[in-house]
């Protein structure tokens, strides 16, 4: 009996040393691969740091809390899968419009099964099971110690932004928005008072008119269109009286296609009057791709602008974006410009400019090149 359970424990401890080992080798393969198609390689070494300590923690916790550390160890792998090829297909780890547009799983379509079945399977693999007992108990720990410290630090060092630490910061961004919404509920007497300290009843002039050369801003507003300004106009006269006030004393100008959203083709889109038929990037992943992706003959305002001696200038309201900020180089502006990172605000993982500090750069910069044009003239 003692020589059938002997036998029978050696059999568990060669699969359970397998399951370990293909475990290990398609977490390899999974969190490399969308790095490597990415272009970043080196961010790989990275999320696999976040592994490794994971499997640290595991091994540390020894056999009596073996279950709690295959958890962890299993949770951990799971993320940084996810978390790496989210960041691959979307630009940027999960944020919290994304899992907010959960609600929406259903637009999907028939490719919703494609997408259940891919985190069926990264799931399954994460929670393969593994075991690292049948190793040397002191030099296996100490590679882990040595591998997940030198990685840590890495990570640290340059301030990366990973899959842990951005799931983190998601964590955060949802505890602030349940913070605001008890305010927000704790604060209906003060609606009144909180909706005037908001409104706005007039626009500060400056517009002097007699110029041979005006000065052009363009102000993108995601969703907003002609049709959309008269409809509400119509429907709801109190709202958005500004903008409504605002078409209605401007020059205004027809049949010129207007992209509503997304962002990227209402962008190139509008400055080009011309329907943008792919995402605006033509499913570039790194900047070198946008490039030359984005390479075309067409002829848009920054260019018309150009042509006629103007500087094109374009505000980027979110600088530390990885395809965003490469796209916007592609469109022909003179410059893609943003403000210092000490006015820059952070929501979960995402970095970016407040409306309110895009407007003062925009006339900080308006300014500038006016005072230029005056001390040459």
């Amino acid at each position: 009996m003692k020589h059938l359970m002997a036998r029978m424990d050696v059999g568990i401890r060669r699969y359970m040393s397998r399951f370990t080992a293909v475990k290990l080798l398609l977490t390899l393969v999974l969190v490399s691969m969308p790095n490597i198609l990415f272009g970043t390689p080196k961010h790989a070494l990275i999320a696999m740091g976040e592994i490794v300590v994971a499997y640290f923690i595991y091994i540390f916790m020894g056999r009596r809390l073996w279950i709690l550390g295959y958890l962890i160890s299993s949770l951990a792998t799971f993320l940084v899968i996810t978390q790496e090829w989210v960041r691959y297909f979307s630009g940027s780890y999960t944020t919290k419009i994304m899992l907010d547009n959960l609600a929406n799983i259903k637009a999907l379509g028939p490719a919703l099964p494609r997408y259940i079945l891919i985190v069926a399977l990264v799931g399954i693999i994460s929670f393969f099971p593994a075991k690292f007992n049948q190793y040397p108990k002191i030099p296996w720990r100490f590679v882990f110690l040595g591998l997940g410290t030198v990685f840590m630090w890495g990570l640290f060092y340059t301030g990366r932004r990973t899959a842990v630490t951005d799931s983190v910061s998601l964590v955060r961004e949802y505890q602030e928005a349940a913070k605001t919404t008890r305010r927000l509920e704790a604060a209906q007497d003060n609606r009144a008072k909180i909706i005037r300290s908001f409104e706005k009843t007039s626009v500060p002039g400056g517009i002097s008119l007699g110029k041979e050369k005006y000065n052009v801003i363009v102000v993108f507003a995601e969703g907003t269109s002609r049709r959309t300004i008269e409809e509400t106009g119509a429907k709801y006269p109190g709202l958005m009286p500004n903008l409504q006030r605002f078409s209605q004393e401007t020059i205004n100008f027809t049949n010129y296609f207007n992209h509503t959203a997304p962002t990227y083709k209402g962008l190139r889109g509008q400055l080009n009057s011309a329907f943008q038929y792919y995402e605006g990037y033509e499913d570039a992943k790194n900047a070198a791709q946008i490039k030359a992706r984005t390479k075309t003959p067409l002829i848009g305002l920054p260019q018309i602008l150009r042509n006629h001696s103007y500087t094109a200038k374009f505000i980027n309201p979110e600088p530390k974006h990885e395809q965003f900020t490469p796209y916007l180089q592609s469109l022909g502006f003179n410059s893609v410009i943003s403000d210092s990172p000490k006015v820059w605000s952070r929501s979960g993982n995402t970095t970016y400019l407040s409306d309110k500090n895009n407007f003062r750069l925009l006339m900080n910069q308006a300014e500038k090149l006016n005072s230029r044009v005056l001390e040459s003239s």
